[in-house]
């Protein structure tokens, strides 16, 4: 046997609380996606940092390889660069074109100098030790920037940040790399 319920007799549901009870369950949701897409927009701008750097110091190795006299190798069971170059690449893969134009010191990137990759990155600012260090802009060709300080080829500092989908720049500050805070 069904038993039927008349909707018509039961109270109706208390809609204020009802209301109240999705606008903070909405709310919730909404700084969680905030901080979850801060966290991730971190996390990306500092494997992006990572992945500069690492470009940075291939292109050194590969000039400060480029200047040994290829008589070293003779004798050596390694051949040359330029030889390991061209068997280990696929001719259908062009190598990355960086070019670093500035103050060198003892074979290293000191003072001031531009770097420039070929997919239009570009850094403009003060080297210490083949790192960046001091005052630097990074532009990437997607509208985003970074002005301001370096340290030990990190971003250190006070500086002024803007995203690709950012429609203003923002100041900010960043420790070893890592954006801490937003300065309002």
């Amino acid at each position: 046997m069904e038993s039927f319920i008349d909707l018509t007799q039961l109270e109706p549901i208390p809609y204020k609380n009802t209301i109240a009870v999705l606008n903070e369950y909405m709310l919730q949701n909404i700084d969680f996606l905030n901080k979850f897409g801060h966290f991730n927009e971190n996390k990306l701008f500092e494997m992006e940092v990572v992945l500069d750097e690492i470009e940075s110091k291939v292109l050194l190795l590969e000039k400060k390889l480029e200047s040994i006299p290829p008589e070293f190798f003779n004798g050596l069971v390694v051949p040359p660069l330029q030889q390991q170059q061209q068997v280990a690449q696929p001719q259908a893969v062009e190598p990355q074109n960086k070019e670093y134009e500035g103050e060198w010191k003892d074979s290293k990137m000191n003072g001031q100098g531009e770097f420039r990759w070929n997919d239009g990155r570009k850094y403009i600012g003060s080297y210490k030790n083949d790192k960046k260090d001091g005052y630097g802009e990074f532009n990437w060709p997607d509208g985003k920037y970074y002005k301001g300080q370096w340290k030990d080829g990190k971003q250190h500092g006070i500086a002024l940040y803007k995203g690709k989908d950012m429609p203003n720049e923002r100041q900010c500050y960043f420790e070893e790399g890592k954006r801490t805070k937003w300065i309002e």
